[in-house]
């Protein structure tokens, strides 16, 4: 997550919250995670991410928040730490806008490339993630169906004829998971009934 839409960097951060200096061309700090004499906390501006080869922890501005937390004893997931920090950005900038709960469109997941950090994009979206498992259900179902059909006889079908439930996005999930499962094991029946319960769905 960057804050530079609002005028605060990584940067801004280290010398105005954490009053560092910067040295070695505005590019290195003596990391504040960990003791050391010489700087090796290396702050990428392009990216607005930060690496220190010290102590091996990268990220943007909210994982250095929340590694600086840790540190101080207070232990706290990404979005309390993000929270934190836009207070922190607020009493900088006083642009109010940054408090507002905005969702995590831009929110990047950090990674070592050699000796760079780089970003991608990672959005999160409950409709896309329950349409995607929908997706999956339904091809993962005609899959095992094809495979549980040869190797069931018909009187294991004929013997299910009950129409279960309608079943929400979750069941569907479970009864794939519990199909595949009978079948490494070879227990025919209960893969059967199972995926007797998925075709019923439609």
């Amino acid at each position: 997550m960057t804050f530079g839409e609002y005028g605060f960097t990584i940067e801004d951060y280290l010398t105005k919250e954490l009053n560092l200096r910067m040295e070695r061309g505005g590019r290195y700090v003596c990391c504040p995670l960990h003791d050391e004499n010489t700087a090796s906390f290396r702050y990428y501006a392009d990216e607005d991410t930060f690496y220190c080869f010290g102590c091996d922890v990268g990220g943007d501005v909210v994982v250095l928040h929340r590694e600086l937390a840790k540190r101080d004893g207070r232990l706290m997931n990404y979005g309390q730490a993000l929270q934190e920090v836009r207070h922190i950005v607020y009493k900088h900038t006083g642009n109010a806008a940054v408090l507002e709960n905005k969702k995590r469109e831009d929110n990047k997941v950090c990674e070592k490339d050699g000796n760079r950090v780089v970003t991608r994009k990672k959005t999160v979206s409950t409709a896309t993630t329950v349409s995607k498992q929908d997706e999956v259900v339904s091809e993962s179902s005609n899959d095992v169906s094809v495979d549980a059909a040869t190797s069931v006889g018909e009187k294991s079908v004929s013997s299910m004829s009950n129409k279960p439930k309608t079943l929400n996005s979750l069941e569907l999930l479970q009864a794939v998971q519990s199909a595949r499962s009978a079948l490494r094991e070879k227990d025919f029946v209960t893969a059967q009934r199972q995926l007797f319960r998925l075709e019923a769905h439609g």
